[in-house]
């Protein structure tokens, strides 16, 4: 009876140990996507942020073959970028809500059919409508990366959002001398007729590779919009590095915005030689995986601490560069002010993506708005003072901007933030 009662016990508790290991490495599975899948869903975000930018360098291009007025230029691109802010509002806080993997493929499809729409356009109303198509639905990259923060353990969360951060980066740089590339070789609709059967290819791998995912509770699309700004209150880490991400986004997108008028008058560069100085500037990218590292190591204070350092030193480096005119000066700065700002960029995401999962979705929705507003407003202030005051004071408020997160890192709380590895 013993011995029959011992075996019994003894098979029993192999069995649980059994259901046990499978439970592990069921755990173990979920938390550790495939390599293949990352690879994909990174894809799948660089080419959605990439669609914002082809207009860009083809706005001549493409206002004249559409008899768009030319003072209306400006609209090729706001028109995209209104569309995003809108998207990142009102479609982005549905991940909270709504099965992701759904959401996702809605945003691929509409995203396609606005690309069509834009490679087929004969008129600038349909150009116009389906650039803000595209934008809209384009920001279901913002719903993918905190997808990834689901599926990802902890401990390589830093370093894996970094990795694929900077690829998404590499990609928005190299969207415009892409863009400017195809259409000199064929025309400017040929680059989005690549982007719609790039877009196409790798939504036929999501719907088949990309694991379902149903928030743990469902909640009125009504309701999710109204508790955004409450929850967003409540983060009070989450604010700070919205504020610093937004000083430091407006700072990178006058930069930029700017650089190239600079480089024609002070420098008179081609359009060439202005993508080939746009290039030099996207090694900073490599900055991205580095900063993941540093946020694994509960070091995310330290980071921004140094990223806010080399802005303020990058941009004051420009007035100088600009004033003496040696060019190598002004490569140094869009190099060093691209590695600080993505490194900033990745430490404040990850902080981001680390609030509760019920949240995640609306409180990186209204971080993402708000960075992107203060990006587009870079982008006027910075053109205005230029031909109002020149570089030196463009450059001046970048410096401020930088010693404003500088401030601001100096007078947090001193308690450090705990390592993840």
């Amino acid at each position: 009876m013993n011995n029959s009662s011992n075996l019994s016990t003894d098979i029993s508790a192999r069995s649980g140990c059994d259901r046990l290991d499978e439970n592990v490495r069921g755990f173990e599975q979920d938390a550790a996507p495939s390599p293949f899948l990352l690879v994909v869903v990174g894809l799948s975000i660089s080419l959605f942020a990439s669609n914002l930018y082809y207009a860009q360098p083809l706005l001549t291009t493409i206002t004249s073959d559409l008899h768009l007025a030319p003072s209306w230029a400006g609209s090729i691109v706001s028109a995209g970028q209104v569309g995003y802010a809108l998207g990142l509002l009102m479609l982005v806080p549905m991940a909270d809500s709504v099965e992701n993997k759904r959401l996702v493929l809605i945003c691929w499809f509409f995203t396609l059919i606005g690309l069509i729409g834009l490679a087929t356009a004969q008129s600038a109303a349909v150009f116009l409508f389906s650039a803000a198509v595209v934008g809209f639905f384009s920001s279901g990259a913002q719903i993918l990366l905190p997808y990834l923060s689901h599926i990802i353990p902890e401990l390589r969360r830093g370093r894996v959002i970094g990795a694929i951060m900077a690829g998404v980066l590499t990609s928005v740089m190299l969207a415009r001398p892409f863009a400017l590339f195809v259409a000199s070789a064929f025309d400017w609709r040929a680059v989005y007729y690549l982007s719609g059967v790039a877009t196409f290819s790798a939504g036929a791998v999501l719907w088949r590779t990309m694991p379902a995912r149903m928030p743990n509770r469902r909640i009125r699309y009504r309701e999710t919009l109204l508790s955004m700004c409450k929850l967003f209150r409540n983060e009070a880490e989450v604010k700070r590095r919205t504020v610093y991400q937004a000083l430091l986004f407006a700072s990178f997108t006058m930069f930029w915005t700017v650089s190239p008028i600079v480089l024609t008058e002070h420098f008179a560069f081609s359009q060439t030689q202005i993508g080939l100085f746009a290039l030099a500037g996207a090694g900073g990218v490599f900055a991205a995986p580095l900063a993941g590292r540093v946020s694994d190591r509960g070091s995310t204070r330290a980071g921004t601490t140094v990223a806010s350092l080399l802005v303020v030193a990058s941009f004051s480096l420009s007035i100088w560069s600009v004033e003496t005119g040696i060019l190598l000066a002004l490569v140094s700065a869009a190099v060093v002010i691209d590695a600080s700002i993505q490194t900033a960029q990745v430490l404040s995401r990850i902080v981001v993506l680390e609030v509760n999962s019920k949240i995640r979705g609306r409180i990186n929705a209204l971080y993402m708005t708000i960075v992107y507003l203060s990006g587009a407003a870079g982008s006027i202030l910075g053109v205005s003072l230029y031909f109002s005051f020149g570089w030196t004071a463009v450059a001046i408020l970048g410096v401020v901007a930088g010693l404003g997160v500088l401030v601001g890192v100096m007078t947090e709380s001193s308690r450090p933030r705990p390592a993840l590895s």
